[in-house]
């Protein structure tokens, strides 16, 4: 065994063995990012003035665990997220699959415990670490129940610009729409209401897992994922405090990538564009602003 290795538990089968580098959010985002990218480089918007290599990462899980759910992330990308943003799919049939897809990626959110901000001996921790073991068993095929906290998938971001006029009143401007679509965000929460959930969003495709309690008010069966069934992306949500959680977090985004990035990255991004401008038009990143030019 190398000097390197990462020898220990892993969290998902309890065995002692060598660790794997685990991407907390699947490894194929990072890569869209990238590919989709107007300049071809990614970076943390918690420090803009850096290009990063990938999306965060850690020692949770051994090899063949890790291959569980390399599965799951296949069935999905081919499913939903692909066809979501290549081909403006608004239709989705599912199975079991998701729900361990979601499971197994809010489960590693919470295990990680980046930007977890309940607080310490906060009343919802029993049920997050019964939820944790339930999911736990339940990925593991262990069980066929993953327990009552329901999972949920929204739509967040519109890859088709007609979609805005079938919104009344319009949720966000297509400026955050591109940044829904752009950014790649999780945690684990206590919000306002002392409502506990883990959440995180891929290419505007947002996962919420409701913990304490364990269903909220405002989410409808549209949203909800079970064995099986049909998902669209213009859904009902009467949630709004969650909704306004969403449009905080994607403005404290906005004003501190504002705030922090430096005229020299700023000239090396636009310089960038300026190289290949068809490509930087073509991506996903200045897609929406270039779909608007050509509406008008």
């Amino acid at each position: 065994m190398s000097k390197n290795s990462h020898f220990n538990q892993c969290k998902l089968c309890l065995e002692h063995s060598e660790l794997q580098l685990s991407h907390i959010v699947p490894k194929f985002v990072g890569r869209w990012l990238k590919k989709t990218s107007a300049v071809g480089h990614i970076r943390n918007a918690m420090n803009p003035n850096v290009r990063i290599q990938d999306l965060p990462k850690e020692y949770l899980l051994c090899k063949g665990c890790e291959q569980i759910f390399s599965a799951f992330e296949k069935k999905f990308t081919e499913e939903i997220f692909h066809p979501f943003h290549s081909e403006n799919k608004k239709l989705f049939h599912y199975d079991r699959w998701l729900q361990k897809f979601i499971i197994s990626l809010n489960w590693r959110v919470a295990i990680s415990g980046l930007n977890n901000s309940i607080p310490h001996g906060h009343n919802s921790l029993p049920d997050l670490e019964k939820t944790m073991e339930g999911w736990r068993k339940f990925l593991l095929d262990e069980t066929n129940n993953p327990g009552p906290s329901k999972n949920h998938l929204v739509f967040v971001g519109i890859t088709d610009l007609n979609d805005f006029e079938k919104i009344q009143p319009a949720l966000y401007d297509h400026y955050t729409n591109m940044k829904f679509l752009r950014t790649v965000f999780f945690g684990t929460i206590v919000d306002e209401h002392d409502r506990t959930f883990i959440y995180s969003s891929i290419g505007g495709i947002v996962f919420v897992s409701h913990i304490s309690p364990k269903s909220f008010r405002g989410w409808t069966s549209q949203t909800k994922i079970t064995k099986r069934g049909t998902l669209k992306t213009l859904q009902d949500n009467f949630d709004s405090v969650f909704g306004a959680f969403l449009g905080a977090f994607i403005n404290k985004i906005n004003s501190h990538i504002s705030d922090n990035i430096s005229e020299n990255q700023e000239k090396i991004i636009n310089q960038g564009i300026l190289e290949d401008i068809d490509k930087a038009l073509a991506s996903k990143s200045l897609g929406i602003i270039n779909q608007l030019v050509k509406k008008d």
